[in-house]
């Protein structure tokens, strides 16, 4: 029974079900069947359990026949879902599965070399199976740096896993897809990725699936600065990740929410999240999922306020100003060009700035040559920080024009509003100026109506827009300010000087 249900539990993220029934059959009849040794062995990998999958492929293998006696059946007639109880079929799968284990366990360079002969192996005709191995080989080829090649990897397998109803999988591919895209500087592509996605698993295939979906959606809102949608769907994401038990779903709906947590400055519930997040990489015993979520802690920990805690992370971390840069690693060296930053604010007289600014010149080079303008933005804004800082205010300008530049067109916003929000002391100030040059001139129009005394109506027959356009512009305005009100948005204008 559960052979014949695997393939529909498994598409419709229920992977923890199956773990549960399976629990409950005696482990000599499970180690019996190469079938049931491939289910568990995808329930321990999808669940987290990384370290239990390999016993159950070497048990699946040793009853299969050789790999030379299983092709030399013509199996071609068979369905999908027939072929993927063959020897062939199986075969396919435990070499997925170890491409699944070494995203997580292995150097990239290994990840694509095994996620390519497992596809090489695979049929083409048989599309289900060939989706699932392009979802793992797409990833793997993001961690290895190789952007472009990962884009037309996992457009395919998106496409081939939703023509094949493969929900899970399709949402996997999207997944990985809008994080790529994000990372390019593509936020609205992203977010138009996992609103076709939304769609399609709500209105064709009617079932509610892992969440990750409305997890990006969140994410992507959440940068746009609608932090009251952005909230509905990250929220709502969580609770069906929690209930599917994907581990690394699970680790980006805990982000999300965290980071959901650190634009409303509820720093105690944002942390407790990014806390959920290291366990279940804990939990999986995941090197590279670990190193990136303590890089997340030192982020929230100088959100907060806290810099010789963050500091602390930056002692400790293996990543170090003159290593050689990787996309794999790229996040903890902008983390560290960030903690470096901070300190060189507390601490002027050390040498913080200069390594921050030689990091920040290498990183920008590395991000920008790769195409990954995501990254160069958030790059650009350190930089135009620690130019600030040096008193070097053209350089700072310019660096924060360009940021401008590739920003906006996007919808950029709490890349920018987080640092001002970061920036505690009296001292700041200066670097707070720079800063609120975010504000775009229709903005600017806006805040100075209001000044007078105007109503958002008025305003609206003003500047002849819809009234529902002032209210995005109030919106933004009073995250760039940091206040909650009109009184409050025009006290803090005339301070900084922004109605002049």
């Amino acid at each position: 029974m559960i052979e014949r249900v695997s393939d529909a539990l498994w598409g419709r993220s229920q992977i923890l079900t199956m773990l549960n029934w399976m629990r409950v059959i005696p482990e000599q009849v499970i180690l019996s069947q190469p079938r049931l040794c491939i289910l568990r062995a995808w329930a321990y990998a999808i669940s987290g359990q990384l370290d239990d999958v390999e016993p159950m492929l070497r048990a699946a293998e040793k009853l299969l026949p050789s790999v030379k006696d299983a092709y030399q059946v013509d199996l071609s007639w068979m369905s999908e879902d027939t072929w993927s109880f063959s020897p062939q079929g199986t075969l396919a799968q435990v070499a997925i599965l170890r491409v699944f284990v070494a995203r997580f366990h292995e150097t990239p360079s290994v990840s694509v070399s095994l996620g390519r002969a497992a596809l090489d192996q695979i049929p083409y005709h048989r599309r289900s199976t060939r989706g699932i191995a392009m979802v793992m080989l797409g990833h793997a080829l993001i961690l290895n740096g190789e952007m472009d090649a990962a884009t037309r990897m996992l457009i395919e397998a998106r496409d081939a896993t939703q023509r094949m109803r493969h929900g899970a999988a399709y949402l996997s591919a999207t997944s990985y897809l809008g994080q790529l895209i994000f990372v390019l500087g593509q936020p609205r592509q992203a977010l138009a990725y996992y609103q076709q996605a939304h769609r399609f698993t709500t209105e064709v295939l009617k079932l509610s699936y892992s969440g990750i979906e409305l997890i990006g959606m969140g994410a992507i809102l959440r940068e746009m600065n609608d932090l009251e949608s952005a909230t509905q769907y990250v929220n709502e994401g969580l609770r069906l990740a929690e209930m599917g038990g994907d581990f690394t779903f699970l680790r980006d709906s805990y982000i999300a929410r965290a980071r959901i947590e650190q634009a409303h400055k509820n720093w105690d519930v944002c942390l407790e999240f990014i806390q959920k997040a290291e366990q279940v990489s804990h939990r999986s015993r995941n090197v590279q999922d670990g190193m990136l979520l303590t890089a997340w802690h030192a982020r929230m920990l100088l959100a907060k306020g806290e810099v010789e805690s963050a500091y602390n992370w930056a002692k400790q971390t293996d990543v170090k100003v003159d290593d050689a840069l990787s996309f794999l690693r790229e996040f903890e060296h902008i983390t560290l060009a960030r903690v470096l930053v901070a300190q060189g604010r507390y601490r002027p007289n050390a040498n913080f700035l200069a390594d921050a600014m030689r990091l920040l010149d290498r990183l920008n080079d590395s991000a920008g040559s790769g195409g990954r303008m995501g990254r160069v933005i958030e790059i650009l804004i350190q930089q135009a920080l620690a130019f600030q800082m040096e008193g070097s205010v053209s350089k700072a300008m310019s660096a924060l024009e360009r940021a401008l530049r590739l920003a906006e067109p996007e919808g950029y916003v709490r890349t920018f509003v987080d640092e001002y929000v970061s920036l505690k002391s009296p001292r700041d100030a200066a670097q707070v100026k720079v800063l609120y040059e975010t504000i775009s001139e229709r903005e600017k129009e806006v805040l100075k109506l209001i000044a007078d005394g105007k109503s958002s109506q008025e305003i609206a027959q003003t500047l002849v827009v819809a009234l529902s356009t002032v209210q995005w512009h109030i919106k933004n305005l009073y995250a760039k300010l940091d206040v909650h009100s009109r009184t409050q948005a025009v006290k803090r204008a005339k301070e900084l000087q922004l109605l002049t």
